[in-house]
């Protein structure tokens, strides 16, 4: 396999990853916020808890990216061409 077509197909599984999370966020967060304020009577702290929760998920996301882009790196055809 070339690796534009790797670099497609890598493309590809992102996006459709992200369109997975998207959708199942949105019904997450509706479901979760709707436990909550059927649990405490309250909207208001339903939606804070909710809130604090995707607070701490975004981090937790950031925290990966930061340690995927420090992590070990695919080497491109082009930089092992340049040093072999």
């Amino acid at each position: 396999m070339t690796a534009i077509r790797q670099c497609r197909r890598a493309h590809g599984a992102l996006g459709a990853a992200q369109a997975i999370a998207f959708a199942c966020g949105g019904v997450l967060g509706t479901a979760l916020v709707d436990s909550f304020r059927w649990l405490l009577g309250s909207p208001t702290a339903a939606f804070a808890i909710v809130f604090c929760v995707e607070a701490v998920l975004f981090l937790a996301a950031a925290g990966l990216a930061v340690r995927a882009r420090t992590g070990s790196r695919i080497s491109s055809p082009t930089s092992s061409a340049v040093t072999a």
